[in-house]
């Protein structure tokens, strides 16, 4: 199992070069349903807050600490067909949430020892998933590093920007130390938004 990065992968079979980041705790995910959500539920000008929320404290609470996730914010995920599409790719133990009036389901779990949380997109191309570009990186750097944290990898190709902070004294092994991550698009979208995010730490007795 690869474990370089938490965030799940956008992968189909209609992906271009460079549109892989691999993950630590995932199987390729291939997104390909849409969700139906109704035009206009999101709101832009929140979104890179909610964002710095899902990526420290919700994901990187669960990871790190074993924090219940996603209060206010989401609510289980029951039996549907995006659900139900994405699971494979995760631990049969993993339980799913969704984002309150946003295109995005999330998984939280263990998998070969350590506790993850992923947020991704249910459609490749929502039209109404949160709003963020890739000036995005630098406010979620200044978080991480009050947390010890560093931006260890950063990929801008094809529109679409990935990347991954870690801890410093782990950065040779990843599998021992905290890993979070992100991926902003288009990819498939012309605005650009949030593709997915996550985090991923030992758990710990």
């Amino acid at each position: 199992m690869d474990h370089r990065s938490p965030t799940a992968a956008h992968v189909s079979r209609h992906a271009r070069p460079g549109a892989v980041i691999a993950l630590p705790f995932l199987r390729c995910a291939i997104l390909s349903l849409a969700l139906g959500l109704p035009a206009g539920a999101q709101q832009p000008a929140a979104a890179p807050d909610l964002v710095l929320r899902l990526m420290f404290d919700d994901c990187l609470g669960f990871a790190r600490d074993g924090a219940e996730p996603f209060d206010g914010v989401a609510a289980p995920a029951f039996d549907a067909a995006d659900v139900r599409a994405l699971r494979p790719y995760f631990p049969a133990s993993a339980r799913a949430f969704r984002l309150d009036g946003q295109p995005y389901l999330a998984f939280i779990g263990t998998d070969s020892g350590r506790r993850f949380c992923a947020v991704l997109q249910a459609v490749e191309d929502a039209p109404d998933g949160m709003q963020l570009d890739a000036a995005f990186i630098e406010a979620a750097s200044d978080r991480a590093a009050g947390l010890g944290l560093v931006l260890d990898h950063r990929q801008d190709s094809y529109g679409r920007t990935d990347a991954l902070w870690r801890q410093p004294q782990f950065q040779q092994d990843p599998t021992l130390g905290i890993v979070v991550s992100l991926s902003l698009g288009p990819a498939g979208s012309e605005m650009p938004h949030l593709m997915a995010l996550g985090a991923s730490a030992p758990a710990l007795p």
